[in-house]
């Protein structure tokens, strides 16, 4: 289980902030989200990382297959923005 404690609100859609995150995973489990980050890092670094977010399956398939826990979402601190020719706004292209 991963758990945490509420600091604020931060957008719309409801995302918080959190003061303390908390761990309750078994060593391999620890290990796979260990994998997972540094997948996302390496992805971030060689610029394959092009969207404002990817949840943790699409760097360790199996941290969902594996167990009935909380999705974690990584977020890209700087996403590839494109133009959308809806609205003239620019988004994030591609999330996931």
């Amino acid at each position: 289980m991963i758990y945490g404690h509420k600091k604020q609100e931060v957008d719309k859609y409801g995302l918080i902030e959190l003061s303390s995150l908390s761990f309750s995973l078994q060593p391999e489990e620890l290990r796979s989200l260990a994998r997972a980050l540094d997948k996302a890092a390496d992805a971030i670094d060689a610029g394959e990382f092009r969207t404002s977010h990817q949840h943790i399956d699409a760097f360790e398939p199996t941290w969902k297959q594996a167990r009935d826990t909380t999705d974690i979402v990584i977020l890209n601190p700087d996403p590839v923005v494109t133009p959308t020719v809806s609205g003239g706004e620019q988004t994030s292209g591609g999330n996931a």
